[in-house]
């Protein structure tokens, strides 16, 4: 398949939206939250320290201190104060990547060709050049010095480096901000001026100057801008071209689960997937978002459902003049390690370009893993599902307030005693003493008791959906983690994974199973909070932790280890026969369908359409596919009894291993037994 690569500015859609307004994650409908590829490579986190450096971008008329002053009401001399320490903390942020790479960076590595290497646009005054018109105040500071100094800063090299957009972005600002200080004290820089007697007084000639500054300071963010948009549509084109390169170089490969990840991304209708690059402007983007540019990044496109400028479409730019929301930009505060991250069957990569071939190839089957499992499925989601059961079982009702229950009557917050029939007193309790009362509580006290535990039963159970929520999202990581590596000698696949004695947090874990789990601690917020917290879960007996420890082989849950476009085609073929059961409360709120076949509503019929369908899918399997349904997985009998009865089940089972069989007899013997019914 041929993959369009022409760049071009979307402009059509660009939202003009506050400045101070970020997108940071766009909300998701599987899980509320993305999964995410971390890259831990010794490599990665230096590289994302150059991306840092060699990103950002547009021009605001009002940034940092600026705004303190404007939202905060401060004086000049505290806003001085804050200008002083942004200035030391650019320099540092500056001086630390530097040492953290050693210094000596090529400008490749950062993210730009040498041809393309940014050496500022010079429109901009230089201190020198604003001093020969207006000289410093000798008798007190009015903050002309600091603005000198903060242009001074621009020019230099070792305080702004010369292949850094980004700083240089944030440079022009703080001179903006310095700018800004001068006119609380002095007034606006367009202030009639009138010459005297000894000509103009010093500080309208500073005014004037600093005028002419501002203007080239307008000149200079716009250059900038612009070029560090050049520089960024330079590397999307990179990252394409390399990503279209390792697809098909991953086609060829003698890994079946990599030439099937290829494969399922070529595929139509399945994952989408978007190469995303650091913006020209990431770190002034990460700045006022106040998300860490060491931890932070900011990419185009945005890589979400929906969004432009997949693999498959034409490339989309970004509007380096709008800091605000905007469909092509997205903001990661994990963005500097993060190689990807997945939601709803859209897959990102970031900055191909900079990474070895082996790592985004990872990276793609980890991803691909995520929507090939059905973690989000109606399988996976059993536990998840019975919690909704039992909270609906207690007669339980969502409302604006969270959830309620019909005899327990609410009335700002609190138990309405008086629609219950009870004489209240002014603040709203029964009347103490009173026969009515007295008889009322007589009749309505077990009733009451009664829905006040099963109101509290069924916030236990909403609790638990959350943690069943938040054990699958760790599932599905642990398995693609598992399965992202194509050799034996992998970092993961190396270790041993058969014995469960590694002791940890009271658990026992086998040695691959617990340096998959720790790696997964450290990097996703949901099994951090899950393992800290160690909700109980649905079946009101296990504890997260428990169940984190007891999922220790991956094949054990997940439809599709070998990330087969035939086998998901098997699967969604299966999962749309038979009527399904009425959502619960929980699935209807959070658009989740998690219902299995309702009772009676199976399919026996083998010429039902459906089931023909499932026939032809079936056909399609290659054998090691077929293999691994009936000899690997554990889920996949379950699946099938779960929609299919009578007929059409006998008639599916011979489907699958009937080529099979015609060869291998004791292989025959092994699938009867094991699919048992």
């Amino acid at each position: 398949m041929g993959f369009n690569m022409n760049v071009h500015g979307d402009k059509t859609q660009q939202y003009k939206g506050p400045s101070a307004a970020v997108a940071v994650h766009p909300p998701v409908n599987r899980d509320s939250a993305a999964s995410q590829f971390v890259n831990h490579r010794p490599a990665a986190f230096a590289q994302s320290a150059l991306q840092e450096m060699a990103s950002v971008s547009p021009q605001v008329k009002q940034s940092g201190v600026a705004q303190h002053m404007a939202k905060n009401g401060l004086k000049a001399k505290q806003a001085e104060s804050l200008l002083a320490m942004e200035s030391l903390s650019l320099s540092r942020q500056q001086h630390s990547i530097q040492n953290l790479l050693g210094v000596h960076a090529p400008a490749q590595a950062e993210g730009m060709s040498r041809s393309a290497t940014q050496r500022k646009a010079n429109l901009l005054m230089t201190a020198e050049a604003v001093k020969e018109e207006a000289s410093a105040n000798l008798l007190s500071s009015d903050n002309y010095d600091r603005i000198l100094d903060e242009v001074a800063a621009y020019y230099s090299s070792s305080q702004t480096p010369n292949d850094s957009f980004g700083m240089q972005l944030r440079r022009l600002s703080m001179i903006r901000d310095a700018i800004q200080l001068w006119v609380v004290e002095n007034g606006p820089l367009n202030q009639a001026v009138q010459k005297g007697l000894f000509g103009y007084s010093g500080t309208d000639k500073r005014r004037m100057a600093l005028n002419r500054l501002q203007i080239s300071l307008g000149n200079e963010e716009t250059a900038v801008q612009l070029q560090g948009q050049q520089s960024a549509d330079q590397n999307h084109l990179q990252d394409r071209t390399a990503l279209v390169h390792h697809i098909e170089d991953g086609k060829k490969s003698t890994d079946l689960r990599l030439r099937n990840t290829c494969e399922w991304i070529l595929a139509t209708g399945k994952t989408t997937i978007y190469p995303v690059t650091t913006t020209g402007d990431a770190y002034e983007r990460l700045f006022r978002a106040n998300i860490s540019r060491s931890t932070g990044n900011a990419f185009f496109p945005s890589g979400f459902a929906g969004g432009a400028g997949d693999i498959k479409n034409a490339a989309v730019s970004y509007d380096p003049t709008n800091l605000g929301v905007q469909p092509n930009v997205t903001l990661r505060p994990d963005g500097a390690n993060t190689g990807g991250w997945q939601t709803d069957g859209n897959v990102a990569i970031t900055n191909v370009r900079q990474k070895d071939p082996g790592s985004v190839l990872e990276v793609l089957t980890h991803e691909v893993q995520h929507d090939a499992d059905k973690h989000y499925g109606r399988d996976n989601r059993r536990p998840y599902r019975s919690a909704g059961k039992a909270l609906d079982d207690t007669g339980s009702k969502f409302n604006q307030n969270g959830i309620s229950h019909p005899d327990l009557p609410l009335l700002n917050g609190k138990l309405d005693w008086e629609k219950l029939g009870f004489q209240v007193d002014v603040k709203g309790e029964p009347v103490a003493n009173s026969p009515s009362n007295h008889q009322l509580t007589l009749v309505l006290g077990p009733k009451i008791s009664k829905a006040k535990q099963e109101m509290k039963d069924a916030k236990e159970m909403y609790a638990a959906s959350i943690a069943e929520s938040a054990l699958e999202r760790y599932k599905t990581e642990y398995r693609a983690y598992s399965y992202q590596e194509s050799s034996d000698n992998g970092t993961y696949a190396k270790l041993e994974n058969k014995v469960q004695d590694k002791a940890h947090g009271g658990q026992l874990f086998t040695q691959r199973q617990l340096a998959i789990f720790k790696h997964i601690y450290a990097n996703y917020g949901h099994t951090k909070d899950g393992w800290d917290d160690n909700p109980i879960l649905a079946d009101k007996v296990t504890r997260f932790r428990g169940a984190v420890a007891h999922y220790w082989n991956p094949d054990s849950e997940g439809f599709n280890k070998l990330n087969s476009i035939r086998i998901d085609d098997v699967y969604y073929a299966l999962d749309a026969i038979g009527a399904k059961a009425p959502a619960t409360q929980i699935e209807t709120r959070q658009g989740i369908d998690a219902a299995p076949v309702d009772d009676g509503k199976k399919v026996s019929d083998s010429s039902d359409p459906g089931v023909l369908l499932l026939l032809e899918r079936i056909g399609r399997l290659v054998l090691r596919e077929r293999t691994y349904i009936l000899n690997e997985s554990s889920v996949w009998p379950d699946k099938l009894a779960g929609h299919l009865s009578g007929g059409a089940l006998g008639a599916v089972n011979a489907a699958v291993y009937a080529p099979i069989r015609l060869n291998e007899d004791a292989t025959t013997a092994r699938m009867t037994n094991f699919w048992g019914r």
